[in-house]
């Protein structure tokens, strides 16, 4: 049986409700030892405030830092890997992890700067990983996510966190998220989920974790979270060594069974922890005292997409693809529709292959699996694809995305 630690918490109880949530497991001596070398890893995808609900806040991190050295830990790695093509010191200098580094007791550290580990595995998608050397040598792994809804993958917490947020930027392009020309998943393999999906129990399930503790103060849910979209009060704190049950609470709180969580379940599936929240103790309060009007980022239902754009669906068990391009195409929709040119956009493998008839049609195959139909039209890569600048690149409209975001960046 799993056990989640779950507290009400407001932003200025962080301190109090850490030390709570904690002594319900049995306090931090129960995970931390004298001597030890702890790693915590944070969310610090970008050089966004925690306010905004996209990043952990410093504030509980200095305190689970404080508690580990006062049972006697030796030191405290606050250890990140940002999203692919941001400088993890910087973002965490901009959110203000500069001030809770304490010579050497309380380090900072950029994971994609540091030695990576390589692994030989047998994994779902994955065959081998790299692992970043400072988690391998840790003798405790703290994970600090924030509750938040995602595009890709419905839901980010911890599982999602110590995977993709551990990994180099090569890994995160191409072991991850498959940007390139790969062929599409079989349909065994589908039924998994998509690469990333996979992969990220792959990942996770070859890496340390003993604690994982939730913010939940601010989260982000609707379109475009886990980095941009829509900040949510949640107001509360988790923690739990079982890294599935967890995310299952958390999953629940966001408006989804983690059973139909892909990365989830394959990790329970993979004997990582316990799903059932049947199964699950849960200590503090009760997870009917969360309820929010969660709006979904990851959304298949293509409302607000461009009128002049029609979707083929061809998707079946995973709908990763699915739900990217129609957030970006509700995203830009205005400016989709102001070049008048009919649009056909190809997503999955089930659909009739058809070579089509010289219109003024343009159409373009988005993912992996669809690509394996093209037919004299634009391909757009990745499983599911990773940028809005790559589909905006193959419609040839690449200003709707530098007006949109600038081009003096590599994502």
């Amino acid at each position: 049986m799993g056990k989640v630690a779950l507290l009400k918490c407001k932003p200025n109880q962080i301190k109090d409700k850490v030390h709570k949530a904690l002594d319900l497991l049995g306090g931090i001596s129960d995970f931390v030892k004298i001597d030890d070398m702890v790693v915590i890893k944070p969310n610090v995808l970008c050089a966004q405030d925690h306010e905004t609900g996209a990043t952990t806040s410093p504030v509980l991190v200095k305190t689970i830092a404080d508690m580990c050295l006062d049972v006697g830990a030796k030191k405290v790695i606050v250890a990140e890997s940002s999203n692919w093509g941001i400088d993890s010191m910087e973002a965490m200098k901009e959110c203000g992890y500069d001030k809770i580094a304490d010579g050497e007791k309380i380090v900072l550290m950029d994971l994609k700067k540091g030695e990576f580990v390589k692994k030989d595995i047998d994994g779902l998608v994955l065959k081998s990983i790299n692992i970043p050397k400072v988690l391998c040598d840790a003798d405790a792994v703290i994970n600090c996510p924030v509750l938040k809804a995602h595009t890709m993958t419905k839901v980010t917490i911890g599982i999602k966190n110590l995977s993709v947020g551990i990994s180099s930027d090569e890994d995160k392009q191409h072991s991850l998220h498959r940007i390139g020309l790969y062929p599409p998943l079989s349909d065994e393999m589908e039924e998994n989920g998509s690469w990333l999906d996979q992969a990220i129990c792959d990942i996770n399930s070859n890496t340390k974790t003993t604690l994982t503790v939730v913010d939940g103060i601010y989260g982000l849910h609707g379109k475009g979270a886990p980095l941009f979209g829509d900040k949510i009060n949640t107001n509360l704190i988790m923690t739990s060594p079982d890294r599935v049950s967890i995310d299952s609470v958390g999953s629940k709180i966001l408006g989804h069974d983690a059973v139909d969580v892909h990365h989830i379940r394959n990790s329970y599936n993979r004997g990582m922890g316990e799903i059932d929240l049947d199964k699950i103790e849960v200590v503090g309060d009760k997870i009917s005292d969360f309820k929010f009007d969660i709006n979904q980022s990851y959304n298949t239902s293509l409302n607000g997409i461009p009128s002049n754009v029609t979707v083929i669906n061809g998707c079946k068990n995973c709908k990763a693809c699915l739900s990217t391009i129609t957030y970006v195409l509700s995203r830009h929709k205005d400016d989709i529709e102001k070049m008048e040119i009919p649009i056909n956009v190809y997503v999955g493998k089930y659909f009739e292959d058809k070579k089509h008839p010289s219109d003024r049609r343009m159409h373009i195959y988005y993912g992996n699996c669809a690509g394996s139909h093209i037919y004299g039209g634009g391909f757009v890569p990745g499983c599911p694809p990773r940028s809005r600048r790559q589909f905006i690149q193959s419609i040839g409209a690449l200003n709707i995305y530098k007006q949109d975001e600038g081009l003096d960046t590599d994502r």
